[in-house]
């Protein structure tokens, strides 16, 4: 999660008295010095002189917040600018559109005033309008905003395949779906840090309230690496949650807050660890083999997954360029050359074909800077967090078409509040997929109520789990299965058959992944019955010291 985006919750937003007027024929020139300035704290803006400037003055926003207030006479696609020079170094501030759409821009050292780019082509009705820039780093010296009519042309998505050399079947498949619905209709998700078995994920909550589940489940290999005690574990039943979901026709989302790999501590922030990730370059440290051990570990359960069937949205060292996690602390190249590493790795030495390799990128000019490469990416996706922001944030979509050429499926990879598909529709930026992150930001209202959530979810645009294809994927036994076993099921009765001779476990679950049975400790064949209810259909797993199988029963009444 951006600490830029958390700022703007604190913005109030000001109308100013004065509105300049444009036509698609004209240019209009909104005057920092005129703009209205909120915030900033013991740093308020500051005006200043300079015969140089538009109007002899500019602002100086320190810890401000500025907003711009003008009126378009004709509606069209316009264009938007700054005239700013950055003297305190790279600055970073984010640019909102009539309250809705916001993009991060960039702003590189300067002590002259230059030309930056806002929006390429922003669609703007006839009537009034805001643009209000938030601080984030701050600091820079602000001229003028300027909008003027665009001759630029959209362009047009043409995606590439996957990234994966021979990509296993389910994730053909579900890399086909996701094409199939880009840009009309958008899969609804949601992340959660516990077990489907328990009434207090997101998952369970959402249905509460609205009778519906989103179709992408989000989950986190944040405690399955690094020095976390076992009882540390919010989710123990990650993998299984994730079959189970499978296999209930969901998509499965995973991303991987990497704890320290030296295990010296248990975080994952930069300014708690000073794990260095340029060890990537120098296979003799023990920071690299630290890596590999990790990457390993996890590549050892995306492999249970690949056997179940279960194909992977897999979005590791997310958020990069922010610098606030350890994989992003020094700079692009490191960060680029652990995911070719873990590319590489997982495809080649893992044989791991079931994974669809998701980027999350920044929307503004150092993009391509962090970028690993079409050649390992599959989905570039964005983290924004704008509190009760529902707007379709096509800012951010159109930008990162630009950016990307077009050549990837773009999806809200985290967000806090959900975009609204009127919105979206109407911008012409339909996300592929949105998964607003757990706890408050899907359960508070001042991030989304349950009326938004009840909103998004029946839209007849946007996917939930009762959505889904049941023939998305192949079900399949995994290949690793223990087939000492034979497992059948007439009515409510289990019939379990094996020449196994040690002990194991078998757990009952639901398709909403509640545990419905648990037997330990058993020996030889096994019938036991299921217990009564409305259900159609279970996943029974069987465990011993060395194997887990996951089989499919079907009711018959």
């Amino acid at each position: 999660m951006s600490s830029l985006n958390t700022n703007m919750k604190h913005l109030l937003i000001l109308i100013v008295c004065m509105f300049s007027v444009c036509s698609r024929a004209e240019t209009i020139r909104c005057e920092a010095e005129e703009a209205a300035m909120t915030g900033g704290g013991n740093s308020p803006a500051q005006i200043l002189n300079d015969p140089a400037c538009s109007g002899g003055k500019y602002v100086d926003t320190r810890e401000s917040n500025l907003t711009f207030s003008f009126v378009v006479v004709e509606a069209g696609y316009y264009t938007v600018s700054a005239q700013v020079k950055s003297p305190y170094g790279d600055k970073i501030n984010a640019f909102r559109f009539d309250s809705e759409n916001t993009k991060d821009v960039s702003f590189p050292q300067s002590n002259a005033f230059t030309e930056i780019s806002i929006a390429d082509r922003y669609y703007l009705a006839a009537g009034t309008h805001q643009i209000e820039m938030i601080k984030s780093w701050g600091w820079i010296s602000f001229d003028y905003l300027e909008i003027k009519s665009s001759s630029a042309i959209s362009i047009e998505f043409d995606i590439q395949p996957l990234a994966t050399p021979q990509p296993g079947a389910n994730a053909v498949k579900l890399y086909q779906f996701l094409l199939d619905h880009f840009q009309h209709k958008t899969i609804s998700g949601v992340m959660t840090l516990k077990s489907l078995s328990t009434v207090t994920n997101e998952i369970a909550w959402l249905y509460e309230k609205t009778g519906k589940k989103p179709a992408l489940l989000g989950l986190d290999f944040m405690d399955h690496t690094g020095a976390v005690q076992p009882d540390w574990i919010n989710n123990p039943d990650l993998i299984k949650d994730a079959v189970t979901w499978k296999n209930n026709h969901g998509i499965v989302a995973f991303c991987w807050h990497w704890r320290d790999p030296s295990y010296k501590t248990y975080e994952f922030y930069t300014d708690q660890t000073d794990f260095d990730p340029r060890k990537i370059f120098d296979p003799s440290s023990d920071e690299y083999k630290a890596m590999m051990r990790d990457m390993d570990i996890v590549a050892s359960y995306l492999k249970e997954l690949q056997d179940a069937g279960v194909p992977v949205l897999w979005r590791p060292l997310h958020e990069a360029s922010g610098g606030w996690f350890w994989w992003g602390s020094q700079g692009a190249e490191a960060c680029k050359k652990i995911w070719q590493i873990m590319f590489d790795k997982f495809t080649n030495e893992h044989q791991l074909n079931h994974l669809i390799w998701v980027w999350t990128s920044e929307a503004n000019s150092n993009a391509l800077d962090w970028y690993p490469g079409d050649d390992c990416v599959d989905v570039i996706g964005i983290d924004i967090y704008d509190e009760g922001n529902h707007g379709s944030q096509t800012l951010s979509f159109e930008e990162l078409k630009k950016i990307y050429q077009g050549k990837k499926l773009l999806a809200l990879s985290e967000c806090g509040s959900i975009p609204d598909m009127t919105a979206m529709k109407r911008d012409g930026s339909v996300w592929s997929y949105y998964m607003p992150w757990y706890g408050d930001h899907t359960k508070n209202p001042v991030w989304n109520t349950v009326d938004d959530c009840t909103r998004s979810l029946s839209d007849p645009d946007v996917i939930t789990l009762d959505d889904m294809p049941e023939d998305l994927y192949s079900f399949f036994p995994s290949p690793n299965a223990d087939n000492r076993f034979s497992v059948s099921c007439n009515r409510l009765q289990v019939n379990i058959q094996t020449n196994y001779s040690g002990a194991y476990q078998v757990y009952l679950y639901d398709l909403n992944g509640r545990l419905c049975l648990t037997k330990r400790g058993l020996y030889g064949n096994q019938n036991f019955s299921i217990p009564r209810s409305n259900q159609t259909c279970y996943l029974l797993t069987i465990e011993n010291n060395r194997h887990q199988t996951t089989y499919k029963l079907q009711i018959n009444p």
